[in-house]
């Protein structure tokens, strides 16, 4: 269901619903920018320090994070509540915010060390988790707010505890681009062009 972004209150009247996220694809394909980003010798060269092994491109995913009131399980669908990724057994992600990112537009959280300390049920019994939890097992203070303007970027260990938080007032576009020991060629944006019809 496409739409352009400036287009967005038609597309969710003619399908009838609210738009949580809204995913580009073929990122490098169709912006040189992004190709030129996930190329990038000094990020390569980071998170080939970071994965002690020669890094690979692994995937880039740019979204939109919409503002709104989301029940629970909304904010569970779009990542909106505490989780780790299970890309690899070692990878980095970069993030580069696309618009200015304060506390009303859906900042990113993580949890400082919580990528090498989780307690058996979060290693066991993986999913979502509440504030609560992670605040009462890791300290309030273990918790990193991100906010910057655009053009900020930061990298971040996936394997930690991270979230972004619901946008209130403005939407939030972000972009990530990973590395990994390995590409499973199953992370990819990659899109067949007949998939992708406008609304």
């Amino acid at each position: 269901m496409g739409f352009f972004y400036d287009q967005k209150e038609q597309a969710q009247t003619k399908s009838g619903k609210h738009f949580l996220i809204g995913s580009y694809f073929n990122t490098s394909f169709l912006c040189p920018a992004i190709k030129k980003l996930q190329n990038d010798p000094k990020l390569l060269a980071i998170a080939t320090k970071y994965l002690d092994a020669q890094a690979v491109h692994q995937r880039n995913l740019m979204w939109w994070s919409f503002s709104g009131d989301i029940t629970y399980r909304q904010k569970s669908q779009a990542a909106q509540l505490f989780h780790y990724d299970i890309d690899d057994y070692r990878f980095l992600k970069f993030f580069f915010y696309l618009t200015d990112v304060d506390d009303q537009s859906g900042p990113h959280v993580c949890v400082r060390g919580s990528h090498n300390k989780k307690k058996l049920s979060h290693l066991w019994l993986r999913k979502r988790e509440t504030d609560q939890d992670i605040s009462d097992y890791y300290g309030s203070e273990s918790l990193v707010k991100i906010c910057g303007k655009a053009d900020f970027g930061f990298a971040e260990d996936p394997l930690c505890f991270h979230k972004g938080i619901t946008p209130t007032h403005k939407d939030r576009l972000i972009l990530q681009i990973e590395f990994a020991r390995t590409d499973y060629e199953m992370q990819h944006d990659f899109r067949a062009a007949s998939l992708l019809k406008y609304i």
